[in-house]
């Protein structure tokens, strides 16, 4: 007896983003995102993937996430709503990002870091966007 495959519907709102992202449909889109081959980190271009001619498999190189960059089209992502990026790359500019608020020279290094890394400061509340 073949079984049919359950067809994956969005979560239904209201939920927060931190339940959204742990949901079956936000895993399977960002899977779709990191597991070709070609994927390269929006900030740096380094590759997650590696072709080993003698093994004749592909090798995974770096750990890389889904980056939203605006929440609005949220459970209907369009292109540009998500970027893949390498893990460094992520951590390290969503730290200057929350540093910023320090002042100093923490705010010459979230100005840097804004213009490589996108990210629309809207903030997702249980179903709404909040500027």
């Amino acid at each position: 007896m073949i079984m049919a495959k359950k067809k994956l519907e969005p979560p239904t709102p209201p939920y927060t983003i931190q339940e959204y992202e742990k949901s079956p449909w936000w895993k399977k889109k960002t899977s779709e995102i990191l597991n070709d081959k070609e994927v390269k980190c929006y900030v740096c271009g380094r590759k997650r993937w590696k072709w080993l001619i003698r093994a004749k498999r592909w090798k995974r190189m770096l750990g890389f996430s889904s980056h939203h960059v605006r929440y609005t089209n949220v459970p209907h992502e369009k292109e540009g709503d998500v970027i893949p990026v390498c893990v460094c790359c992520h951590r390290l500019f969503h730290d200057l990002l929350r540093l910023e608020s320090l002042g100093g020279p923490y705010i010459e290094l979230a100005e840097v870091a804004k213009k490589y890394f996108p990210y629309e400061r809207t903030t997702y509340k249980k179903g709404n966007i909040k500027e």
